[in-house]
């Protein structure tokens, strides 16, 4: 295209696109595409790309979508960041079905989610407390092969601590690691957010293992009370978080008498099927108070 003797390239054009969308000015954006069209310059993904960013941000998701199509319809292929760009966006805005019709469309266009569009796919479904849906995800993901980054294990943890679902928590935890992600900052200020909030007090004996957890803390004082036998993990997948939990604070408090008194209570009752599902905590802890 030329304007006061000045030409400008697909480069160049796509600079003033990004200068345009930036300040808002999305009528000129639009007729500066339908200009580069009518000279021949073709619009590449990076040109549609920024406008389809601008227009999100903006929260003008349903003309970006329209912007999506018009690229289509010109003969240019949308990559991955074109549907990671709304996706994101439509999910922020709960607009499930969107996302649908955008995941859809991406496969024809054998296009592939990434790490990124689980990303805001995770988010989404935990902002509408679609749990069960964003662990599916998870799931799916290590099938895939690709490994959740530390952001989308925070709105994991972030929103099972919201629902309570501790023994998820610790669950994933240990899915972290075992791919070699380890929670950071972010990690443990989620926690301790939760733990300043009034109506998680119920939580609190929950909230103070996993940040003890997340210190590295309670692994340590565990092994030096009872030995290397026994681990918060270990005694997570045995049986319920809050009565775990209940336990492991008071044996970080001291009252480790009170703990094995519970157990011989347990194994003693006459409910088999309890006394065999805490067999595996109690047991070790019982086995390792005779050895002292």
């Amino acid at each position: 295209m030329e304007h006061e003797h000045i030409k400008l390239d697909v480069i160049g054009s796509t600079c003033l696109i990004r200068y345009l969308s930036r300040v808002g000015k999305f009528s000129d954006c639009y007729r500066l595409l339908e200009s580069m069209i009518r000279v021949g310059l073709m619009p590449n993904s990076v040109t549609f790309n920024i406008l389809l960013d601008k227009l999100c941000k903006c929260g003008l998701v349903a003309t970006a979508n329209r912007i999506l199509t018009y690229m289509k319809d010109m003969g240019i292929s949308p990559v991955t960041t074109s549907y990671n760009i709304l996706i994101h966006a439509a999910a922020k805005q709960g607009d499930g079905p969107l996302v649908e019709n955008l995941l859809r469309d991406m496969y024809r266009q054998k296009l592939k989610p990434d790490v990124v569009t689980y990303g805001s796919l995770i988010h989404g479904l935990c902002k509408e407390g679609e749990i069960s849906v964003a662990v599916e995800l998870l799931d799916q993901m290590a099938e895939k092969g690709i490994k959740p980054s530390i952001a989308i294990y925070n709105m994991m943890v972030e929103a099972l601590i919201r629902r309570g679902k501790f023994w998820d928590i610790f669950c994933l935890l240990e899915d972290m690691t075992l791919n070699g992600c380890e929670p950071d900052s972010i990690t443990s200020e989620i926690v301790n957010r939760a733990m300043s909030k009034g109506w998680m007090k119920v939580y609190s004996e929950e909230l103070k293992v996993l940040k003890l957890l997340l210190s590295g803390d309670i692994e340590w004082q565990i092994h030096n009370s009872l030995g290397e036998d026994v681990s918060a993990l270990q005694l997570a997948n045995h049986y319920g978080i809050r009565a775990i939990a209940l336990w492991i604070v008071e044996l970080l408090e001291g009252q480790e008498r009170h703990i094995l008194l519970e157990g011989n209570r347990i194994l003693n009752s006459h409910s088999a099927s309890r006394s065999y599902q805490l067999g595996g905590i109690i047991g070790p802890l019982l086995h390792l108070h005779m050895e002292k």
